[in-house]
């Protein structure tokens, strides 16, 4: 079971200056993160810049992760893209490396309805034996994940297991927890939101 509690860490993908990746950086930030004590690494998210990164770059990245995290930390790779058949042919190649779960992002690019976005969630976690977070990222998206089809997606399939809310409302934040908090584990997204997440008791 996926151990979701302290501080997961969403880090950069390193490149060379040629724009080619930097896999010994890429270690390098791993162990540091694991001299550290966190709890968790999230590569590929927002900050890992996954839009940005081949199919190809993607898995290597994820290779060089799993291979020096070695099982002392939880690896929840990021995923997300506008079709669902591309979410779950990367997570399907990422579960064979060695990932523990998947931070998955919504939809983009065409704004969907909410229904569209319930199917797309539901599609993903009918097809992956893995846990799912689920991912609300207004800036990057355009929109807010629906608390409607949160509420359903956490009732109705049990590998979805948390959110990470990315968008900085304190009222967004404590309604989560009144709706799904004792289903769903709640993350802070943001560094400002880490004080009000804890005493709302995410």
């Amino acid at each position: 079971m996926l151990k979701l509690e302290g501080i997961l860490v969403p880090h950069v993908t390193p490149f060379r200056e040629d724009d080619e990746l930097d896999l010994e950086a890429l270690r390098d930030l791993v162990r540091f993160f694991l001299d550290s004590e966190l709890h968790g690494l999230v590569p590929l998210g927002s900050n890992g810049e996954f839009p940005n990164l081949s199919f190809e770059e993607r898995l290597r990245v994820l290779r060089v992760v799993v291979d020096e995290v070695n099982g002392r930390v939880p690896v929840v790779a990021g995923a997300g893209a506008p079709a669902t058949i591309e979410v779950l042919r990367f997570a399907r190649a990422a579960l064979d490396i060695g990932v523990d779960g998947f931070l998955v992002a919504p939809p983009y690019y065409f704004t969907p309805s909410d229904r569209e976005v319930f199917d797309y969630y539901s599609r993903i976690a009918s097809s992956i034996d893995a846990p799912i977070l689920l991912y609300s990222v207004p800036k990057f998206v355009g929109y807010h994940l629906s608390l409607d089809v949160i509420e359903r997606l956490a009732s109705e399939h049990s590998n979805v297991v948390g959110i990470k809310d990315s968008g900085g409302l304190v009222s967004r934040f404590a309604e989560l927890v009144r709706r799904v908090g004792s289903r769903l584990r709640i993350l802070a997204g943001t560094g400002d939101m880490i004080l009000p997440a804890l005493a709302l008791g995410a």
